[in-house]
């Protein structure tokens, strides 16, 4: 499901490599997972205006910035 999500998004954004995005967004969930413990994540919170942001500057430089945390 998480696999087919990533995919789902990579096609909208237009990113040719879906892998560099799963590594990303997993990354990225373990990093809020380990600064909020008790904050439980949903996709609906995850997928934002930020991210989305996100995906569009790496779909034109290929290098993803979130707060300061770069893959």
């Amino acid at each position: 499901e998480l696999s087919d999500t990533i995919t789902f998004l990579s096609r909208v954004f237009g990113l040719s490599d879906a892998h560099y995005f799963h590594k990303w967004m997993l990354r990225y969930l373990e990093t809020m997972n380990k600064n909020l413990p008790d904050q439980r994540f949903c996709w609906g919170e995850i997928i934002s205006s930020t991210i989305s942001e996100q995906l569009q500057q790496f779909a034109t430089t290929g290098v993803f910035h979130m707060n300061s945390y770069v893959v």
